[in-house]
């Protein structure tokens, strides 16, 4: 049996112990926020702290960690229209203050939404098609092409075209083709055509193909075609 002070440190010791365990379990662990550019109190601990703009946007269902990448609604990005385009697009933003550089705006950019580009970043010249002229309302991010053609053609392809803040304008641009055309196709009596319910222009070189209604069976040719013939549009068949 050891020393009487020796079994009066180790049940001090214990005691210690135990009350070090008690105060731990009472003690409440709080998570603090992670983010915020706004000062704020936590009320139940006296403290002050500070959040970051990468605090979490919630829009409907989905969580966005930085607010630039909450969806506009005035100009979204269109994430299928950019893939199918093959377009690039700059840095997403919802203000000025989310581009880094202070030469960029926080602009509307097409099916890119709301992306960080310079203002001045002007497009290419554009020419006139054949047979036809354009009219630009000048040349930076957001100008507006219209393509006309001269009288007796008519335009193929998108009528008009937007700058892009990567310099490029959209779409290709359209051509003005000579109105030639064939109207009225052949009747024949009992039988219906494949051309559109109400269409009245056919294109040159189009077909058409007949087919009788039922109860009828088809004599001679079932086809007819558009063709330019003596400078006069035709059909034949």
């Amino acid at each position: 049996m050891g020393p009487p002070g020796r079994w009066c440190h180790l049940a001090t010791l214990t005691l210690l112990l135990l009350l070090l365990v008690a105060e731990c379990r009472g003690v409440e662990r709080r998570r603090r926020p992670r983010y915020s550019d706004v000062s704020t109190s936590d009320t139940t601990s006296g403290s002050t702290f500070l959040f970051h703009k990468d605090d979490e946007v919630t829009e409907a269902r989905k969580n966005y960690l930085n607010p630039r990448n909450v969806p506009s609604e005035s100009c979204p990005r269109d994430e299928e229209a950019i893939a199918r385009m093959g377009r690039t697009c700059l840095r997403k933003c919802n203000k000025d203050e989310d581009c880094l550089s202070r030469r960029k705006v926080c602009l509307c950019d097409g099916v890119c939404g709301l992306s960080c580009i310079k203002p001045d970043k002007e497009c290419v010249d554009l020419d006139n098609p054949v047979s036809g002229y354009v009219d630009v309302k000048g040349r930076v991010v957001g100008s507006v092409a219209t393509y006309r053609c001269q009288e007796g053609y008519h335009l193929i392809g998108q009528a008009t075209r937007h700058c892009q803040a990567n310099g490029i304008w959209t779409s290709a641009p359209p051509e003005c083709r000579e109105n030639l055309y064939c109207i009225d196709p052949p009747t024949i009596p009992n039988a219906r055509h494949s051309g559109l319910a109400g269409q009245t222009r056919f294109e040159v070189n189009q077909t058409l193909l007949y087919s009788c209604y039922e109860g009828y069976t088809t004599r001679g040719f079932d086809v007819a075609k558009c063709f330019l013939y003596n400078n006069t549009m035709q059909w034949f068949g």
